[in-house]
């Protein structure tokens, strides 16, 4: 026995060389020489099977079989070691199925020579379901009584297993295994309700968890269907198996596509009238499966199905994928095929329009406004749903402007095709003007009488919208400059009678809005814009100081002050208010053009130089500079000046005024 233990411990320890097989055999030889030379009663039968079995040695196996009493091996006890060595011997390996396929020629021989009542016959074949051993399971069928067997129990395990088999080839033998079953058993042996449920439920979680393109038990469903009473299968208990294993993080295309083609399958070869076709819809119409939609309409009853409850569910699932987009489009698709299937009095119109308006299905919306009746579809409240859900539903996307290009073209549609008295004009133009549709405005504006539009109302709530709908956005220039072009089609389209040219003119030059003064300017008699109360609230000092953005706004307003300046006569200009406005932005080229250009006598200069010389910075030293050269010496208490920057540490002013100034001028201020 030393001898015989040497040599397994030899196989053992060469088992990862390059020439494993050649030594095994050797060593295997040797093993079987002694057997056949040496007294048994000075042997252990026992331990040279069960190591026999465990390192694949089918010759001595063989041997053992032919030539000693079975009673003296332990036959069981070797099958369980080397099933147990499946794993423990091939961690390493990196190819449990290459070992897999030898041991089952080690349990066929053993099923073939060895009496049947030493084996325990459950569980050689539980084992050899959940290692796909098809030889073995196909020996065991055809030569055991199937009572001693426990089958539902081997299949439990084949079915088991599929989470952990890797290998293609190993799914495929699976399948093959249980449908080797269902052909050779008694199907009163078997509980088909549960073997129908896990084929559906366990395909979907091979497919989740390592997402295989294959169709792993497709064909034991088929068999099922083609061979057994469907009354036995609980049907919808299979169906909501399929439907509920959605759980998985693989790729859901792939996994849709095999769900609805399994589901399609059962609608094609079962009594209908054993299905809940209500369900069965519902669930299609959430998961998008069109053609299991299509297929459905074109061959069920359509009052056997609450379509309505079956459209909403497609509308309320939206949310659970994670590219959005691509599902709106399939949801898009699936819509528009009930429409146009479905006898429209099965269907609430009103609500589909209300949904497709508040998605974007244009292609939806398109067909309801040519195929149905407009006064069925209440159209102004699924264009309220559809500007309500701009910010509602994208909220979280980042890009509000994208969401509101993808309305639009929505909104138009509606205009062209709708009768313009089904709708409230004033309020589609509100909206539009609100969320910079300008499209929209156009269109309203060239095809509509613009006295049903109460434009002035709409320039104030676009005006008010800037701030109030934009404030989370982090970018208010942004949403200023996307509505400045809206501004400026009114007043190119719209009749000016009907417009407060004023108000505008001051919203105008509030939110910077240079390209549509720079049209009233040029377009407008100037005595009807109030120009000077435009732009003093324009300049107004009420903007946040500490606001990093301060110089972008003075950059805009100092645009709009020359602009003025250069296109306006002065008689209708108030050059104080205008200097003392320069002088408390720093806007140094206006104050020198002022000072250049403008008889100082309309500036009250004191004023000027108190708004500036509170400021310490390069911008006041030169318009300091600037004063003092530039204007009269009595038109200003230059004492003031100097006590002023003397107080405020103004140093830099005081400097300037001693180096560059004739000292008299202070006795002349003292």
């Amino acid at each position: 026995m030393d001898a015989v233990y040497i040599a397994y411990i030899s196989i053992n320890e060469i088992y990862d060389e390059d020439d494993i097989y050649e030594e095994r055999e050797k060593y295997e030889s040797m093993i079987k020489l002694i057997l056949k030379k040496a007294d048994h009663d000075l042997l252990d039968l026992k331990e040279i099977m069960n190591k026999a079995c465990r390192y694949d040695c089918l010759d001595v196996v063989t041997f053992l079989l032919e030539n000693t009493d079975h009673e003296k091996l332990d036959i069981m006890k070797a099958v369980n070691i080397a099933y147990s060595s499946i794993s423990d011997e091939d961690d390493d390996d990196g190819d449990i199925y290459e070992k897999r396929e030898k041991k089952e020629q080690l349990f066929k021989l053993i099923l073939e020579k060895a009496d049947h009542d030493l084996l325990d016959m459950k569980e050689i074949m539980n084992k050899a379901c959940c290692y796909g051993y098809l030889d073995v399971v196909t020996c065991l069928l055809e030569n055991t009584d199937h009572e001693k067997l426990y089958i539902m129990g081997a299949v439990k395990e084949a079915y088991s297993q599929l989470c952990y088999d890797y290998s293609n080839e190993q799914s495929k033998t699976k399948e093959s295994l249980v449908k080797l079953i269902l052909e050779k058993v008694d199907h009163d042996l078997l509980d088909l309700k549960e073997i129908m449920n896990d084929a559906f439920l366990l395909v979907f979680k091979t497919l989740s968890r390592f997402c295989w393109k294959i169709p792993i038990m497709k064909n034991v469903v088929t068999f099922l269907l083609e061979n057994t009473d469907h009354e036995k299968l609980d049907l919808m208990e299979a169906v909501k198996s399929a439907y509920d294993s959605s759980w998985y993080e693989g790729d859901i295309d792939e996994l849709m596509v095999k769900k609805e083609h399994l589901i399609k399958l059962i609608l094609e070869k079962v009594d209908h009238d054993l299905l809940d076709l209500k369900e069965i819809m519902v669930k299609a119409c959430h998961y998008h499966y069109l053609d299991f939609v299509t297929f459905l309409l074109e061959n069920t009853d359509h009052e056997k199905f609450n379509i309505m409850e079956a459209v909403n569910s497609a509308y309320n699932s939206i949310w659970y994928e994670s590219d959005i987009n691509e599902l709106i489009v399939k949801n898009e698709h699936l819509i528009k095929r009930i429409l146009e299937k479905v006898d429209h009095n099965l269907l609430d119109l009103k609500e589909i329009m209300n949904k497709a308006c508040c998605y974007g299905y244009q292609d939806v919306v398109t067909f309801l406004l040519e195929n149905t009746d407009h006064g069925k579809l209440d159209i102004m409240k699924a264009v309220n749903t559809a500007y309500s859900s701009i910010s509602d539903e994208d909220c979280d996307e980042g890009d509000i402007y994208e969401a509101r290009e993808k309305k639009e073209p929505l909104f138009k549609l509606i205009l062209e095709k709708v009768d313009h008295d089904l709708l409230d004009l004033k309020e589609i133009m509100n909206k539009a003007w609100r969320y910079g549709h300008q499209d929209v405005v156009t269109f309203l504006l060239e095809n509509v009488d613009h006295d049903k539009l109460d434009i002035m109302k709409v320039v104030n709530t676009a005006y008010s919208s800037i701030s109030d709908e934009d404030c989370d956005e982090g970018d208010i220039y942004e949403a200023r400059e996307k509505k400045e072009p809206l501004f400026k089609l009114i007043l190119e389209k719209v009749d000016h009678d009907l417009l407060d040219l004023k108000e505008i003119m001051n919203k105008a030059c509030c939110y910077g809005y240079q390209d549509v003064v720079t049209f009233l300017l040029e377009n407008v008699d100037h005595d009807k814009l109030d120009i000077m109360n435009a732009i003093n609230k324009a300049c107004n000092p009420s903007i946040n100081e500490d606001d990093w953005n301060i110089y972008i706004y003075r950059s805009i307003y100092e645009k709009l002050v020359k602009l003025v300046l250069h296109k306006v006569k002065t008689d209708l200009l108030d050059m104080e208010i205008l200097m003392n406005v320069a002088c408390r932005n720093c806007w140094l080229n206006i104050v020198r053009w002022l000072v250049e250009n403008i008889d100082h006598a309309m500036f009250d200069v004191d004023n000027a130089i108190n708004v500036f010389i509170l400021h310490d910075s390069d911008e006041t030293l030169d318009i300091f500079k600037l004063f003092l050269q530039n204007i009269s010496l009595n038109s200003f208490n230059i004492g003031t000046v100097i006590e002023q920057a003397s107080r405020l540490n103004h140093t830099d002013k005081v400097l300037w005024l001693l180096q560059n100034k004739d000292n008299s001028f202070l006795t002349l201020n003292m």
